[in-house]
């Protein structure tokens, strides 16, 4: 059973959804069978290991039926049967967290049986939620027009003659509906046209835009999607940005988490292609952003932050030299690592504020005896390593680890072409920067200041390239 479905599916379930499904399948209404909530019984002691030794048919068959002689089907059909169960519970789960869904089927069932007065009750306190509560930009405008769409049918069921001004607003929640997704999804679009090399054909979108602008500017929402478009379009004119972040802003308090969550990402992205474009007044608005996640636990995925979020925010801090900031904060944010990479991605990260601080030693001798599976923690490490022996002035080990480097990269085959380039393009650089470090003491002032001239424009003609503030840094210095 180890590569059923039933067993991926229960594998995904936290602990308190595992608690939760027992309960629920031991109830009358789940249509559990006893024989199937037996089989879940016993799938629920395995969790969540689910060892093949534990979960074979064989093996599972004899401990629900001792006495009898194994029949494969029998398993089977508990496993499918227990599969509905699931599917069930897992779509009550969802419908839980789509309360005007549960409310609109409310009112539906209040318009089947006649009960008029119930039914408008009903109605005024969800337009009462809809004007009060956070929402979530594009699910809301679905549900006000649901919403009409059952006023209208209510309307009807009255023999109401006066129907025009319903109609109406069936016709502008449709509207809000489709444009909110219209938008967004444009957006989802260009992100990956401009990331991924794909191209789209955006159909009615250059409409939509003219229409949003001339009929829904004062929609807030809207307006975002329009300047992350522009954000994306016209990248070098940052005015968007900040206007976009001025409205972000503004909203925070009316959106839900999950888009708050998206745009800030999207903000944050932003700043990321800015600082790499070389406006490292993006640094200090990036750092800006994570702060503000981290304040409105944003940031955290049911209370997990990411080993990537943790690191890129310790990186921004230590450019800062916002040095105390961040030893603080690789302290007290260790916990909220995801416990499987805690270990590795505490010591990487502490290791690069000990290098930042000029504490080789520390440094190298966390990551010296380190043990990273991870590619993307393998690559940093041999970064800092690198940049140690660099600055060591041992050039010998750092041609060396230049070249294992490079054969670690051209054969993995997790890493894609375009980052297989850039850290390429880094070490052909790195090699020749080393080469005039060792050549500087024999050159003359003239000399010197020519070849950095043109390492200079070796470097800036290498496109893409990781790390090249340290590759310039490292070239003035010399």
């Amino acid at each position: 059973m180890k590569g059923s479905r039933l067993i991926k599916v229960l594998s995904s379930l936290n602990r308190k959804e595992m608690t939760q499904f027992l309960e629920f399948s031991s109830a009358s209404y789940s249509g559990a069978s006893p024989a199937a909530f037996k089989l879940l019984r016993y799938l629920e002691s395995c969790y969540p290991a689910f060892s093949e030794d534990q979960i074979s048919k064989e093996t599972v068959f004899k401990s629900l039926y001792p006495k009898t002689k194994f029949k494969k089907q029998r398993i089977l059909s508990l496993s499918s049967d227990l599969m509905s169960c699931l599917r069930d519970f897992l779509s009550l789960l969802e419908a839980q967290q789509e309360s005007t869904a549960a409310q609109l089927r409310f009112l539906r069932q209040l318009r089947k049986r006649q009960l008029s007065g119930s039914h408008e009750i009903a109605v005024k306190q969800l337009q009462k939620q809809f004007s009060n509560e956070k929402y979530l930009a594009v699910r809301t405008a679905l549900d006000k027009y649901l919403l009409q769409q059952e006023l209208m049918a209510q309307y009807i069921s009255e023999d109401r003659r006066n129907i025009d001004d319903r109609l109406q607003k069936i016709s502008d929640t449709l509207d809000e509906f489709y444009l909110s997704r219209k938008m967004a999804l444009a957006v989802e679009m260009k992100g990956f046209e401009r990331f991924f090399g794909l191209q789209f054909d955006y159909g009615l979108l250059p409409q939509v835009q003219l229409y949003v602008k001339e009929h829904f500017s004062d929609l807030k929402v809207l307006r975002i999607n329009q300047l992350q478009m522009l954000c994306l379009e016209q990248e070098s004119d940052a005015s968007h940005y900040y206007e976009m972040r001025a409205l972000m802003d503004e909203m925070a308090e009316k959106l839900e988490n999950p888009i708050r969550r998206m745009q800030y990402r999207f903000a944050q992205n932003y700043c990321i292609r800015k600082i790499n474009a070389g406006d490292l007044d993006f640094l200090r608005e990036s750092f800006d952003i994570y702060k503000k996640l981290l304040d409105t636990n944003l940031i955290f995925e049911e209370g997990v932050l990411a080993p990537s979020d943790y690191k890129n925010i310790i990186s921004a801090s230590l450019r800062l030299g916002e040095t105390s900031w961040a030893l603080d904060f690789i302290e007290s944010y260790k916990e909220k690592l995801p416990k499987s990479s805690r270990a590795n991605t505490y010591r990487l990260n502490l290791a690069h504020y000990y290098f930042q601080t000029n504490d080789h030693h520390a440094a190298s001798g966390l990551l010296k005896d380190a043990e990273f599976t991870n590619v993307f923690e393998v690559i940093q490490a041999k970064y800092i390593l690198l940049k140690i022996s660099f600055e060591a002035g041992d050039f010998e080990l750092f041609e060396f680890q230049l070249i294992a480097f490079n054969r670690y990269v051209s054969r993995n085959k997790e890493l894609g072409s375009s980052i297989k380039q850039s850290i390429s393009n880094f070490i052909r650089a790195a090699k020749r920067l080393a080469r005039f470090k060792r050549k500087q003491f024999v050159m003359t002032k003239a000399e010197m200041e020519l070849e950095r001239s043109k390492l200079k424009a070796y470097f800036e003609s290498l496109n893409p390239l990781t790390n090249p503030q340290w590759l310039m840094a490292k070239l003035t210095d010399a």
